[in-house]
C-alpha cells in the first residue's frame, strides 16, 4: 500500500502490501475498506478522519484533520515526533507491522490539552517503507455527554413543572369557583333562613301572648279546665319553637358575618345567676341539680353579655336534656395562668367519640329523625362553638357512652380585664 497526499490534504492510500493475515472479509479505517490482500492493489482510498502516518516510531505524516486535531500551527508539528510524545498514559500504541484492529489511547495536543480516541491501524507502505496508518475517531466527552443528559432531564422538568403549574391553576381556579358557589349558596341560605325567622316571630308573639293572657285567665275565670291545659301547651310548645327560631337567626347572622359583639365587662357569677334563674323551672321539673362553682380569683371577662348568657344556657340546657332525672350538672369557671377557663359536665348519655364532630356540625343529629328520644334540631352546640370562636376562644368536647360529657371553653389572655377583686 502506498500513501500520497492531496492538494486538499487527504491521505490517499494505493494498497500493494501483503498481509499476514488470512484472506477472508474486508476490515475498515475511517468508513473505507481496507484490502487484507495483495489482490485490492491500485484501490485509493480518500481518509476524512484524522490520520497519521507512522515510520520507524516517529510520525511522517498528517492529513488537515489530524493537523487540526493535534493543533499544528506554523511554528509547531507533529512531524518527526516519536509516538511516546504524543500518546499518554500505559495505553500507548506499541507500532508494529502485526498491529490491527481497534485501540484506545490519550493523545496529547501541541499546547498540552488532551483527549481520548479510539484508533484503527493498518499496515502500508510509506515511499517504499512498511509503514503503519493510525485513523483517529475522537471519543465522546463523557462529562459532555452527562451535561447534556442533565441539560435534556432539566428541560424536562421545567416542561413538566410548566405543566403542572398550568394544571394546578385550572384546578385552583375550578376550586375558586365552587368555593365562590358555596359562599352564595351558603349565604342565600342565612338569608332565607333569617328573612323566615323574622316572618315567624310575629305571628309566634302574638300566640304567646294571647296563649298567657288565656292561661292566666286576666280577662275571666275559664270554666273548663281543658282549655286552661290547653293554652299552657299552647304556650310551652310557642316558646319551645321560638327558641328554635333564635337560634335559627342567630347561627345565620354568625355563618353571614353580621353577628356583632357588643363588649363589655363581665362578672360570671351574675351571668350565671341570670341562667340559673332560667332553667330553675326545668331542673325543678326533671329532679335536677345545677352546681356552680367559680373560683374566688376568675377573672372579670371582655365579651358581650348576650352571647355569653346564651352560651351558658345552651349548655346547661343541653346536659339537662340529656341527662336522667334527679342528675346532676357542673358549671367551674377558674382561671389556668393567664387563660380563663369554663366547663359544664354532666353525668347524662353521652356521646360516642366517633360522633362528636358530627354534633358540632349545625342540625347534626347522632340518632336519626324515626328514632329520636330528645327533642331539638341540633343547633345548641353549634351556635355555642359559632359564639365561642367569635370571642377567639376554643371549645373542647369529651364524652362517652354513658359517662357523661365535659364541655371545656377556654378564653385567651386578651379577653381578660386588669380589675382588682376588691374593685368588683
Amino acid at each position: 500500500m502506498e500513501s500520497q497526499q492531496t492538494s486538499s490534504g487527504k491521505i490517499r492510500i494505493s494498497a500493494d502490501l501483503a498481509s499476514d493475515e488470512p484472506a477472508g472479509p474486508k476490515s475498515t479505517v475511517g468508513g473505507s475498506e481496507i484490502p487484507p490482500s495483495p489482490e485490492t492493489a491500485g484501490i485509493c482510498l480518500a481518509i476524512q478522519n484524522p490520520a497519521i502516518v507512522v515510520c520507524e516510531s516517529r510520525i511522517v505524516h498528517v492529513n488537515d484533520s489530524a493537523s487540526g486535531l493535534f493543533k499544528e500551527t506554523e511554528d509547531r508539528s507533529v512531524i518527526g515526533k516519536r509516538l511516546e510524545e504524543v500518546f499518554v498514559g500505559d495505553r500507548v500504541i506499541p507500532v508494529d507491522l502485526s498491529l490491527a484492529g481497534l485501540k484506545q489511547s490519550m493523545v496529547m495536543a501541541l499546547d498540552g490539552s488532551m483527549l481520548e480516541a479510539e484508533i484503527r491501524a493498518a499496515r502500508i507502505s510509506w515511499r517504499g517503507i512498511p509503514a503503519v496508518l493510525l485513523v483517529f475517531w475522537k471519543r465522546p466527552d463523557q462529562r459532555a455527554l452527562e451535561m447534556e443528559e442533565l441539560r435534556t432531564r432539566v428541560l424536562s422538568l421545567e416542561q413538566t413543572l410548566e405543566d403542572s403549574i398550568v394544571e394546578n391553576a385550572e384546578i385552583n381556579r375550578c376550586l375558586q369557583a365552587t368555593k365562590d358557589a358555596a359562599d352564595a349558596a351558603n349565604r342565600t341560605k342565612s338569608e332565607f333562613l333569617a328573612n323566615m325567622s323574622h316572618e315567624l316571630r310575629t305571628p309566634l308573639n302574638a300566640i304567646m301572648g294571647f296563649s298567657e293572657i288565656i292561661m292566666k285567665e286576666m280577662l275571666g275565670a275559664i270554666d273548663l279546665p281543658q282549655y286552661l291545659e290547653y293554652a299552657r301547651d299552647i304556650h310551652s310548645s310557642s316558646s319551645h319553637l321560638l327558641e328554635i327560631i333564635n337560634d335559627i337567626l342567630d347561627l345565620s347572622k354568625v355563618e353571614a358575618g353580621r353577628f356583632e359583639l357588643f363588649e363589655e365587662k363581665l362578672d360570671l357569677n351574675k351571668v350565671m345567676r341570670s341562667v340559673a334563674d332560667l332553667v330553675k323551672g326545668r331542673l325543678t321539673q326533671k329532679g335536677q341539680e345545677l352546681d356552680i362553682r367559680i373560683d374566688p380569683d376568675f377573672p372579670v371577662l371582655i365579651a358581650d353579655r348576650r352571647a355569653m348568657k346564651q352560651i351558658l344556657l345552651n349548655l346547661v340546657s343541653n346536659s339537662s336534656k340529656f341527662m336522667e332525672r334527679e342528675g346532676r350538672i357542673t358549671v367551674t369557671a377558674r382561671r389556668v395562668n393567664d387563660l380563663a377557663e369554663i366547663s359544664v359536665a354532666d353525668r347524662g348519655i353521652g356521646i360516642a367519640p366517633e360522633d362528636i364532630e358530627r354534633v358540632m356540625a349545625p342540625f347534626g343529629q347522632v340518632d336519626s329523625a324515626l328514632s329520636r328520644d330528645h327533642q331539638g334540631t341540633g343547633l345548641g352546640l353549634p351556635l355555642v362553638q359559632s359564639m365561642v370562636h367569635l370571642h377567639q376562644g376554643r371549645l373542647f368536647v369529651k364524652s362517652a357512652i354513658g359517662v357523661g360529657t365535659t364541655i371545656r371553653i377556654v378564653f385567651p389572655r386578651h379577653r381578660i380585664a386588669e380589675i382588682p377583686a376588691n374593685e368588683r
